[in-house]
């Protein structure tokens, strides 16, 4: 009787992990499941998982840790194409409408189930672009497009949080004390929160 081949697409990088996935993933981690885990980063049944060889699921636990687990070193990001649309970082804090800043600071208190909301405020289409200069659309919430981030690479995630993180004191100079406490809660908790997240 042949032997069932059993491919797998191990992800190795952050570019190969969506919002949607690492919401899901950090669902799943909570029960420490390794199976279940390996199964939702993968795109892989549990079925399928149970029939790799041990030796084989170790290497692939491994391979993931090495980048889940690692600092996130890439850079801000200001202009992405995402689903054949040009899409801009907020070029300007310090000019945040009432909107972007009271819904920033809403989605900011749960941000791991707000990702994709959080990255339809921080990144809009543009609208006009002169080489490294832009302008974006201004604000207006859109459930659709929200939800069109899910599909957003966690690349483009990590490099915005670690933008706020760096920057700290310097960005959020235009909240008043409150708001930066929250903001800044919720941008630490992420930060660590994507070094500390593993396989085990």
């Amino acid at each position: 009787m042949a032997k069932t081949k059993i491919t797998i697409n191990v992800p190795t990088n952050w570019n190969d992990i969506t919002i949607k996935k690492y919401q899901k993933f950090l669902q799943v981690s909570k029960n420490g499941d390794e199976i279940e885990m390996l199964s939702v980063l993968c795109d892989v049944p549990i079925k399928l998982i149970k029939k790799i060889k041990v030796k084989d699921r170790t290497m692939i636990v491994a391979k993931m840790n090495n980048f889940i687990n690692k600092k996130p070193k890439q850079e801000l990001q200001n202009i992405i194409n995402f689903k054949g649309i040009e899409y801009g970082f907020i070029p300007n804090f310090s000019k945040l409408t009432t909107g972007e800043f009271v819904d920033l600071e809403s989605y900011m208190k749960d941000s791991n189930e707000s990702l994709n909301y959080i990255m339809s405020i921080l990144y809009r289409p543009i609208v006009k672009r002169q080489g490294k200069f832009y302008n974006i659309e201004s604000y207006n919430p859109n459930l659709e497009t929200s939800e069109k981030f899910l599909d957003l690479p966690m690349t483009y995630v990590l490099s915005a949080f670690n933008f706020f993180f760096y920057l700290g004191e310097n960005l959020l100079g235009v909240m008043n004390n409150y708001s930066r406490k929250e903001m800044k809660k919720a941008i630490n908790k992420e930060h660590y929160k994507v070094s500390g997240v593993g396989i085990t």
